[in-house]
């Protein structure tokens, strides 16, 4: 399925997205994250989540957790339909945009066998600065600790 890219807009995430992006947790990830963990996250002042939609359609969604001047990413997803048209790009420009006079750097883990993702993060010029062993589970998996910098 193509998504129009001109009709593509980002928006807070609210309520109505909830049950979406916990589909789209479920369909990505091997530990997804809950209704409840997702719902909280709309009163915690700390969170900046963001969904990429298209008409009612949900696309994908980008989350963090920001303290200070510290941005820490905690997923971004793309449902598989839409995956490989440059949606995953777009969202992270305009995480980047949101988030660029807000903090000085934002940080994420990645498994190290997830190389769409790797190849997203250095596109936007993310560092590899550590790697966590055995990170992640389900499959047990070291992460990669990326971070893009702002002067």
């Amino acid at each position: 399925m193509e998504a129009d890219m001109e009709k593509i807009r980002f928006e807070k995430m609210a309520t109505p997205h909830i049950a979406d992006i916990a589909l789209l947790e479920k369909v990505c990830f091997s530990e997804p994250w809950s209704v409840e963990s997702l719902k909280a996250e709309l009163k915690n002042r700390y969170a900046y989540f963001f969904v990429a939609t298209c008409g009612q359609k949900l696309l994908g969604y980008i989350g963090s957790h920001c303290y200070g001047d510290e941005c820490y990413l905690t997923n971004i997803a793309i449902f598989p339909e839409f995956q490989r048209q440059k949606i995953g790009s777009a969202l992270l420009e305009f995480f980047i945009d949101y988030m660029k006079t807000r903090c000085k750097f934002i940080s994420l883990e990645v498994r190290e066998s997830n190389l769409p993702a790797i190849k997203l993060y250095e596109k936007f010029t993310f560092q590899k600065i550590a790697t966590r062993k055995d990170f992640y589970r389900k499959p047990q998996e070291n992460a990669l600790i990326y971070t893009l910098f702002f002067d």
